[in-house]
C-alpha cells in the first residue's frame, strides 16, 4: 500500500509543477511596474475619474492624468533610452548613472514594452506635505540672536532650495514686494506647472530661510521631475553657489 501511496504524491507533485510551468508560461512579461500599468486598464479609468455624489448621474470613467512622470532605468546606454522615450513623446528628461526620468503622455504607457533598451520603468513618486503651517524658526533657532551679537545675516551665502514648485501660484512677486523675499531668485529649473501638483511649498521654504538669513542669495530647484532630474537639480545647485 505504500508504494502505492508514494507514486500518488510524486503523481500529484508532477501535476502541480507542471500547472505552476504553464502559469509562469501565461504570465505577460512585462518591464513596467503595477502602477504604472494599472493608468491605463480600465480600473484605474473609473477610480481617477471625477466622484459623482450620491444620487446624482455618474460621469463618464475617463482619466484625469494626460501627462505622468516616470524613472526609468536603462538596459545599456541611458542616451538611447532617452532618445527611445522621447519618440514616444517623453519630455524634460534627465539622465543621472543609468537612471533616465520622463514626463510622458498616459497613451504612450502601453508602448513602453517594446522600448529596446528599456530595462524597467516605474511611476515616479514624490513625497509633499500639506496644510499650513507658521514658521517660528528664526526665533527657536535664535538667528536672531545671533545677527544681533555677531552681526551675521547669511551674506555671501546661497541657500539652494528643492521642493514642488517655486511660482506656479504666481506669488513671487507680491514676496518680493512685501519683502518676504529678496529682489532676486535663482530659479534653476521650475516644475511644469500644468502637472497640477505644485502647490508652490518651495517659495514658502525660501520664506522661511529669508527671514533666517536675510543677507543670503536664494536659489531653487523643483524635486518632481523623477529620481534623475532630482539628483542633477541637487548637483546643479552646489554649482551655483560661490566658490
Amino acid at each position: 500500500m505504500r508504494p502505492v501511496v508514494a507514486w500518488m504524491v510524486v503523481g500529484l507533485l508532477l501535476i502541480s509543477s507542471a500547472g505552476l510551468a504553464v502559469a509562469e508560461e501565461l504570465k505577460p512579461a512585462t518591464r513596467i511596474s503595477q502602477d504604472l500599468a494599472e493608468l491605463v486598464s480600465p480600473r484605474a479609468a473609473a477610480s481617477l475619474s471625477t466622484q459623482a455624489e450620491p444620487g446624482a448621474i455618474e460621469a463618464p470613467a475617463t482619466p484625469i492624468l494626460d501627462v505622468v512622470t516616470i524613472d526609468a532605468v536603462a538596459s545599456g546606454d541611458p542616451e538611447a533610452l532617452e532618445a527611445e522615450l522621447i519618440a514616444l513623446g517623453a519630455e524634460d528628461t534627465a539622465i543621472a548613472g543609468r537612471m533616465v526620468s520622463a514626463r510622458i503622455p498616459v497613451a504612450a504607457i502601453p508602448f513602453l514594452d517594446g522600448v529596446v533598451s528599456l530595462q524597467f520603468a516605474r511611476l515616479a513618486q514624490a513625497v509633499t506635505n500639506v496644510g499650513i503651517v507658521t514658521s517660528q524658526g528664526d526665533n527657536v533657532m535664535r538667528a536672531d540672536v545671533a545677527r544681533g551679537l555677531y552681526g551675521v545675516d547669511g551674506t555671501g551665502v546661497l541657500v539652494g532650495v528643492l521642493s514642488d514648485s517655486y511660482n506656479c501660484q504666481f506669488g513671487a512677486a507680491g514676496d518680493m514686494a512685501t519683502g518676504d523675499l529678496p529682489p532676486t531668485v535663482m530659479v534653476v529649473q521650475e516644475s511644469p506647472c500644468s502637472s497640477g501638483a505644485n502647490t508652490d511649498e518651495g517659495r514658502a521654504m525660501l520664506q522661511i530661510v529669508h527671514d533666517v538669513a536675510p543677507g543670503a542669495s536664494l536659489a531653487f530647484a523643483t524635486a518632481l521631475n523623477g529620481q534623475a532630474a532630482f539628483a542633477n537639480n541637487i548637483l546643479a545647485l552646489r554649482n551655483a553657489g560661490p566658490r
